[in-house]
């Protein structure tokens, strides 16, 4: 392609709204009595045109993800607020939130948050057995 063409398609091509996360990847590090972690996703439209997010997918149904408004203005910060409810689980837990936009070509991100919830009580050993008539030795 010569340098004119190139620069004539480059001219021509529009920029459009394009997100800009802080800090796409988060892990926390859960207490046995918590009952929800929340991480929060900023962002900024860093294009030169209006956006608009039109999903938020999370990865089950013990995720939530909260946004205050769609549409964000070039330059607009914003923030996504997700919510995983631990119930009994234990272990690393990973989640995730598919974030959609109307940019052009279609836009999406992954957000991503670890979760490490550490079990409430561990007792050892975890099998006692007695029989009748054994003594207790000191």
């Amino acid at each position: 392609m010569n340098p004119i063409a190139f620069l004539l398609v480059a001219v021509a091509t529009p920029v459009f709204g394009q997100l800009k996360w802080e800090n796409p990847e988060q892990t926390f590090t859960a207490k046995p009595l918590d009952k929800v972690i929340v991480a929060k996703f900023r962002f900024t439209n860093v294009g030169t045109t209006s956006l608009k997010i039109t999903d938020m997918q999370p990865s089950c149904g013990c995720t939530t993800a909260f946004l205050e408004k769609k549409e964000y203005a070039s330059g607009e910060s914003g923030e996504i607020e997700a919510r995983f409810k631990p119930g009994s689980r234990v272990g690393r837990q990973e989640k995730w939130i598919v974030v959609k936009t109307d940019w052009v070509p279609p836009q999406q991100t992954i957000l991503r948050f670890t979760v490490n919830i550490p079990e409430a009580i561990t007792i050892q050993p975890e099998l006692v057995m007695w029989r009748i008539g054994d003594q207790l030795k000191p």
